[in-house]
Formats: structure tokens, C-alpha cells, sequence
């Protein structure tokens, strides 16, 4: 027995109603009812099985929402209402590994195989969540060559760049460190930042 709510219907019988202060029940429980009259005390039979689901809830932000391409470590938190005990984060449609707060807010650590090496926009959501969000993986100062990815290319690129073989590409600027001068340190840090070895630095483009 979960309980109880009274209504009034309709002169066809109809009536709409949320019954709230129900016994605790879990998702795919079946449920039925019965209705009785208030005035006659009749009862109906048992009305057809529902299955239980559980809540929905709701997403709003995640921070950071934005991240650099390379980038490891980086903890993430996720922010909405609803939140229920063992509710994950989905990364792109995949579960992460999530820590629970409170129904508000669950906590993760992306690796850098989540956050990937290429300019991208990832959806974001919770395993019961009725909406999603997005944020974004924004280009890497080391992707020189403008391709979306900071790789062996792009230290090759810098290097005929600076040998006069090639111009620069002026949408992203060759200036891979970010000192506001371009020399044989922006290849280093080109191949530094591929093997995950530095802390990747966001392009002035996105």
C-alpha cells in the first residue's frame, strides 16, 4: 500500500491528480489502483499496471565549460536539481565515474582520453537527466597548422615556418608559447605539449 488522495471528478468521472506523501517504491515496481466513491463506499477493480520510473532531473550548467585540447586531470563538476545517489555523469553518451554531492551537484576527474586532443563541442548530461548541455574543447595554441589537433604535424609545420619554407597560417598564430615572439622554443613547446608534457595553452583562435 503506497496510499492515498482524493479528487473530484467530472460529470464523466475524470479528474487529473498528483498524489504526493506516497510509501517509498522503487523504479520498475508495478503499480495499480483502485478508485472508491466517497459517497457510496464502492470500489472499483484493480486498474491497469503502470511501471514505475524514476524522477527525471534536470541539468543546467557544468563547470569549467571549457576546456583546452591535451588537457588531463581537469576535475568537472555538474550542476542542476534532482540529482539522486549513484546518478552519473555522461560524457558524450559515455558514464563517467562520478562522485555524488547532493541533488544538485555530482563531481567527476576527466582524463585527458574525455577531453581529447582536438577542437570539439561535447554534449554533456546525467544518466536520468531529461536535458543535456554542451562545453566546449577549444583549439591548442600547439595547433599551428590550424588542422583542429595539436600533433607531429605541427612541430614539422613550425619548423619550415621558421626555416621560410611556408607562411604561417594567420588564423592560427605560430607563436605556440604564447611569449609574443616565434622561434625554436615554440617547436619545443609544440613537442612538449604532444606528449602531455607541459600544460596545454588555449590558441588566440578558437
Amino acid at each position: 500500500y503506497l496510499g492515498q488522495v482524493q479528487v473530484v471528478t467530472n460529470a464523466n468521472g475524470d479528474a487529473q491528480f498528483t498524489a504526493t506523501g506516497l510509501a517509498p517504491f522503487a523504479p520498475g515496481e508495478l503499480i495499480t489502483s483502485t478508485a472508491s466513491s466517497a459517497d457510496e463506499g464502492d470500489t472499483s477493480e484493480f486498474s491497469a499496471c503502470i511501471t514505475a520510473t524514476a524522477p527525471q532531473s534536470n541539468v543546467v550548467e557544468g563547470d569549467p565549460n571549457s576546456f583546452i585540447a591535451g588537457q588531463a586531470g581537469q576535475p568537472f563538476s555538474l550542476f542542476g536539481a534532482g540529482f539522486a545517489n549513484g546518478e552519473q555523469i555522461s560524457w558524450d553518451g559515455f558514464d563517467l565515474a562520478t562522485t555524488f554531492v547532493n541533488e544538485t551537484r555530482l563531481d567527476t576527474i576527466l582524463t585527458s582520453e574525455f577531453i581529447g586532443r582536438q577542437k570539439r563541442t561535447i554534449t554533456v548530461s546525467a544518466t536520468n537527466a531529461a536535458n543535456s548541455i554542451t562545453v566546449e574543447v577549444r583549439r591548442s595554441s600547439a595547433d599551428v597548422n590550424c588542422s583542429g589537433e595539436a600533433d607531429a604535424a605541427d612541430a614539422l609545420f613550425a619548423l619550415q615556418v621558421l626555416a621560410g619554407l611556408i607562411a604561417a597560417d594567420a588564423q592560427c598564430p605560430a607563436d605556440a608559447n604564447k611569449d609574443s615572439a616565434f622561434d625554436i622554443r615554440d617547436v619545443l613547446h609544440i613537442r612538449l605539449d604532444v606528449a602531455g608534457l607541459t600544460t596545454p595553452l588555449q590558441s588566440l583562435f578558437p
